[in-house]
């Protein structure tokens, strides 16, 4: 299936810009201390291998790692909508050798999982923006829902249905 150029375009460039942001956020804090990292670092990332994040990650992790000297190694651990990987990050040595991709929906671990056994903005802090990707809400064109207000409309009129 062949993508839409705007897209293609958007994906290298969103690539770009991720690894650009990883190398500067964790090479300056390299720079700050001699002995970091004093070992290989693990980058977790919470989603099975193949996807996105998965061929991001292995790209940063391969530059990150040429630029610091030290291995990066990728760890896939998907399960549970991203916490299980969360949690393994938030419950790591805080140490700096344990990072982890996050993503927006991160935000809602709170809300949507009260009982994580971790605190999503206390135990975890932002090392730097990767990216970001551009997102679309669609219907089929016969759909009566033209817009999102339709779509909130429609589910308070059909409470519990939607």
């Amino acid at each position: 299936m062949n993508e839409h150029p705007a897209i293609d375009a958007g994906r290298r460039q969103a690539h770009r810009v991720l690894l650009a942001a990883a190398c500067a956020a964790l090479s300056g804090g390299a720079r700050a201390q001699s002995d970091f990292p004093d070992r290989p670092l693990r980058f977790i990332v919470p989603q099975p291998p193949g996807g996105t994040g998965d061929v991001i990650s292995r790209l940063v992790a391969q530059r990150l790692g040429a630029r610091l000297g030290k291995p990066v190694v990728v760890e896939n651990k998907a399960g549970a909508g991203g916490t299980l990987g969360a949690s393994f990050v938030a419950k790591a040595a805080a140490d700096g050798h344990t990072l982890l991709l996050a993503s927006p929906g991160f935000a809602t671990f709170g809300t949507m999982f009260p009982n994580l056994g971790f605190n999503i903005a206390t135990d975890l802090a932002p090392v730097g923006m990767m990216g970001s990707v551009p997102v679309a809400l669609v219907v089929r064109s016969e759909s009566p829902f033209k817009s999102v207000a339709d779509i909130v409309a429609h589910a308070k009129a059909n409470p519990g249905k939607v």
